[in-house]
């Protein structure tokens, strides 16, 4: 089964991916960056929908760990924000996302199409 990492500080938007995500993948939910990396390391995921601004480590500071470690070449970061500027955006693809979504403009029906198309489903 594909696995699923939500980092996601907002208790009820994560509780809500995961019980959209958990019928399909197995989910592990962090609900800060620091808690992020260490499930990266621990689940090994196969993709993760990364929030940007959270406490302890920022969404941004993952992207950069995760870019230093090289995992981001094979390991699908969807960042879900609600961040909407284009700078935004343009800079956390620089730091290697895979895609950026807006919480705002994004139904969970999308989502969940977003996961299975990096889930290569």
């Amino acid at each position: 089964m594909k696995k699923v990492l939500v980092v996601e500080d907002d208790r009820l938007i994560a509780k809500m991916y995961w019980r959209m995500l958990s019928g399909h993948y197995e989910v592990q939910l962090a609900y800060d960056g620091e808690a992020g990396l260490a499930a990266v390391a621990s689940f090994e995921p196969d993709l993760v929908l990364l929030d940007l601004n959270m406490p302890k480590v920022s969404g941004r500071q993952v992207l950069m760990e995760l870019q230093k470690q090289g995992v981001l070449k094979t390991l699908p970061v969807v960042v879900v924000s609600n961040e909407a500027d284009a700078l935004s955006q343009m800079k956390v693809k620089e730091l290697g996302a895979w895609e950026y979504v807006t919480k705002a403009d994004i139904e969970l029906d999308q989502l969940m199409t977003l996961c299975k198309k990096y889930l290569g489903e």
